[in-house]
């Protein structure tokens, strides 16, 4: 399982890590990766701390920031990918860019109910959607989603149509060229 990224309150880290605690005791081989960090130290410390105190000090990886190409490696050798923001203003008024570039591996990616992320995707159909700051809800998705792998992988591929679809920029630009084309007759 991977998560890329800040480090920030936003994005829901600390539910990651409590959902990961829950899961870690029925699948104990699973290991859970988290690239990026925080600009705060004392976030930071916080992360580490609670980490420590559920005991995956050899289930979490801290990789801290790689390059493009181990971003890369690191997302498509993944399971499952977390986009699990925080119900924040920051989260609620803002896309998670990430999102994209997790589609367009075709894996099974766990978002939270913020921003207009069902504006274009629906849960356990192109993306598995869960409430934000619950950990139990992303805890139960992670379940399901290895207990029905096969369906999840198709999930995985319907977001990566979908964010071809919603998000590719040649086909929007094509999109604003013709209107443009037609406001101007």
């Amino acid at each position: 399982m991977v998560y890329s990224g800040s480090f920030g309150e936003k994005d829901g880290l600390f539910y990651l890590i409590e959902a990961f605690a829950e899961i870690v005791i029925k699948y104990p081989d699973t290991v859970f990766v988290m690239t990026g960090k925080s600009p705060s130290e004392i976030l930071m410390a916080r992360v580490k701390s609670l980490i420590k105190q559920n005991n995956l000090d050899d289930k979490i990886i801290l990789a801290g920031f790689v390059n493009a190409d181990e971003l890369l490696c690191y997302n498509t050798m993944a399971d499952i990918l977390f986009v699990c923001r925080s119900n924040s203003p920051f989260a609620n008024h803002g896309f998670p860019w990430k999102l994209g570039e997790y589609c367009m591996t075709a894996k099974p990616i766990i978002a939270t109910m913020v921003s207009d992320i069902e504006d274009y995707f629906t849960d356990n159909e192109t993306l598995f959607i869960v409430e934000p700051n619950n950990p139990v809800a992303i805890a139960q998705k992670i379940d399901y989603i290895f207990n029905k792998y096969d369906h999840a992988l198709n999930v995985g591929k319907k977001s990566k149509e979908t964010a071809l679809e919603k998000f590719g920029y040649l086909e929007k630009s094509m999109e604003l060229i013709e209107f443009i084309k037609q406001t101007k007759k």
